[in-house]
């Protein structure tokens, strides 16, 4: 008798943490949720001023580069190219971050390049960055192109909501969509507030 009460006090008790766990864990932002909450909108009308911007060249300076200086030189960057019928996306696999001639130290891991190969940038190549190619008739969704880039930036390089993300477009100026809310970040070439 007295193990069988023991028994049923024990599992009231894991009941009870577990019910507490999965409380906290309902408690938890989303980091994806806050990271969108926080660029998306702005980061969508930055791209739709480097896509609308005149230019005698067809696709000079025609790219948006988001980066998180704090997160080891991270980086992604899209460019509206061919008369604004294709983009080329590239993502920072650190094959570049050091001087030519000198050995390389950073190499993404295997599930940083599965998480690339999710959002479909080619990661084949290990001694280049990963590409992202899409062709596009009329105007392109700049939502969901920002939210490539949000999610390369979170899934990938482990960007959050509270990382300063930077932006350096140089057709972009100043954020003009009412977003409702002002990113932090650092200018150059476009401005987050």
């Amino acid at each position: 008798m007295k193990l069988l009460s023991a028994l049923r006090i024990l599992c009231g008790a894991i009941l009870a943490v577990q019910f507490c766990n999965n409380l906290a864990v309902a408690q938890v932002p989303d980091t994806r949720v806050a990271l969108f909450a926080r660029y998306h909108c702005p980061l969508t009308d930055l791209l739709r001023q480097v896509y609308e911007a005149p230019s005698p060249f067809q696709k000079l300076d025609r790219y948006l580069a988001l980066t998180a200086p704090l997160i080891h030189k991270n980086y992604i960057q899209c460019m509206f190219a061919e008369n604004r019928t294709k983009l080329y996306c590239e993502a920072s696999s650190g094959y570049y971050d050091e001087a030519m001639g000198k050995p390389r130290r950073v190499f993404p891991s295997e599930e940083t390049k599965a998480a690339f190969a999710k959002l479909g940038f080619k990661t084949g190549n290990d001694e280049k960055n990963f590409p992202f190619e899409r062709d596009f008739k009329g105007v392109p969704d700049f939502g969901e192109i920002a939210g490539l880039m949000l999610d390369a930036m979170h899934d990938c390089f482990g960007a959050r909501a509270g990382t300063r993300l930077t932006v350096h477009a140089p057709f972009a100026r100043k954020v003009e969509a009412d977003c409702g809310v002002k990113p932090e970040g650092r200018r150059q070439g476009a401005v987050w507030d």
